[in-house]
C-alpha cells in the first residue's frame, strides 16, 4: 500500500472517530436538559415515582444510543467510556459555572484548586508575604468553574480587602 493511500485511510479513520466523539459529546447537554424537564414536570404534577421511571427510560435510551454509535463508528468500549467520561466532566463544569458563587466555593473542585494555589504560592500572600488569613483570589472570573492556575493568586485578608475596595492593589506609603 502506498504512503499516500495509507495516509488517506488514516485521515478518514481519524475523521470518523472525531464524528463519533462529537456525536456522543453532543448527547450530554440534550440528556441533561431532558432530565431537568422531566423533574420539573413531575414536580409540578407531584409524581416523584414517575420522575424515576422517566430517568430510567432516558438512561436506557442513552446507553442504547452509545452502543449504536460505538458499533457505527467501530469504537472500542474503552473509547466510548473515555468519551462518556469527558462528557460527564463537561456537564460538571456547566454545573459549576451555573452555581451561585458562594456555593461554588464549597465544592470539592474549588477546595482542591484552592489548596493547589496555596501550595504553589508557598502559603504566603503574593503582595505582602504574610502567612496569615489567606484567600485565593480570582484575577479573572470568566473561567469560574474551570479556572487556569494563572487566574488565581493568594492574598491575605488585608490585601484582598484593599483589592476589592480599590479594584486594584495599591501601595500604602508609610
Amino acid at each position: 500500500m502506498s504512503d499516500t493511500k495509507q495516509s488517506e485511510e488514516i485521515t478518514q479513520a481519524v475523521e470518523i472517530h472525531r464524528e463519533a466523539v462529537e456525536a456522543i459529546v453532543n448527547l450530554g447537554p440534550i440528556i441533561a436538559n431532558h432530565i431537568q424537564t422531566i423533574r420539573k414536570c413531575d414536580r409540578i404534577r407531584g409524581d416523584p415515582e414517575n420522575t424515576n421511571y422517566h430517568i430510567y427510560q432516558l438512561t436506557h435510551w442513552t446507553e442504547s444510543i452509545h452502543e449504536l454509535i460505538r458499533e457505527s463508528y467501530q469504537l472500542t468500549e474503552i473509547q466510548v467510556q473515555e468519551i462518556v467520561a469527558r462528557e460527564a466532566k463537561i456537564e460538571r463544569i456547566i454545573e459549576l459555572v451555573e452555581l451561585p458563587y458562594k456555593e461554588y466555593l464549597l465544592t470539592p473542585e474549588w477546595q482542591e484548586r484552592r489548596q493547589r494555589i496555596l501550595k504553589r504560592d508557598g502559603f504566603r500572600c503574593q503582595v505582602c508575604n504574610s502567612p496569615e488569613r489567606l484567600n485565593v483570589h480570582h484575577r479573572d472570573y470568566t473561567r469560574r468553574g474551570y479556572e487556569n492556575d494563572t487566574d488565581l493568586t493568594t492574598l491575605c485578608q488585608g490585601c484582598h480587602q484593599v483589592f476589592h475596595e480599590n479594584s486594584r492593589l495599591v501601595r500604602v506609603e508609610a
